[in-house]
């Protein structure tokens, strides 16, 4: 898995007491051990995820396929096979996160959108935004940036794809890349902006649990 990288992001756990583990052999893996329902946070706790392309926030990225201009991931593809385990109480999803910017390489700043596909979920938990509609079949919701339901400086977009893909170890193949697409054509997502990155993980709002990838590959 040279052209992948698993990071420990705890990037909203703050004051939370956990621990949060990553583990790169013989697999991809992370374990996570949060209060069910933490008082010190309000939202996602962290997001410990495989990470492929040039993340904003990365000195390099990790091939020179990504970053690209959004109409060339319209053949984005990621085939993978996972088990996630949780204790009772657990509250978490299972979701793939794009990010997109304004120009190649670009950093926090150049960031224009999030677009998240949930593929799995425990708890009350729910997107960011507001659910606007369907697209390609599958619900989305809808944040504009700086508001009361998303305080960042980017909108966000999520999609909830089918929970057949979230089923534990089976070998699944999505196509991501026709629903970019779609987001261009329904004018959600400027088509000069760039697809910087693509990570795999799982959101955490509390609780304990451990998340085993097997298989893990992007096609563009």
């Amino acid at each position: 898995m040279d052209q992948y990288y698993v990071e420990n992001n705890q990037w909203g756990a703050g004051y939370v007491p956990h621990t949060q583990t990553v583990e790169t052999v013989p697999n991809f893996a992370w374990e996570f051990d949060y209060p069910d329902d933490p008082v010190e946070a309000n939202g996602v706790l962290a997001y410990p995820a495989i990470v492929h392309g040039w993340k904003p926030w990365a000195e390099m990225g990790t091939d020179s396929v990504l970053p690209c201009v959004i109409p060339e991931s319209y053949n984005l593809n990621v085939n993978y096979n996972m088990k996630t385990e949780v204790k009772p109480g657990c509250r978490y999803n299972t979701a793939f996160d794009l990010w997109i910017t304004s120009k190649k390489g670009g950093r926090e700043a150049d960031i224009t959108h999030e677009v998240m596909f949930w593929v799995a979920s425990k708890g009350d938990n729910r997107p960011a935004g507001r659910q606007l509609g369907t697209i390609l079949g599958c619900h989305y919701y809808h944040a504009t940036q700086n508001n009361s339901f998303w305080n960042m400086p980017w909108e966000c977009i999520s999609i909830i794809l089918p929970l057949s893909f979230g089923a534990n170890e089976y070998p699944h193949s999505v196509n991501l890349g026709q629903y970019l697409a779609e987001l261009v054509n329904m004018s959600l997502l400027p088509a000069e902006n760039f697809v910087a990155s693509i990570e795999f993980g799982n959101e955490i709002w509390g609780g304990k649990g451990r998340t085993t990838v097997f298989e893990y590959k992007v096609t563009l």
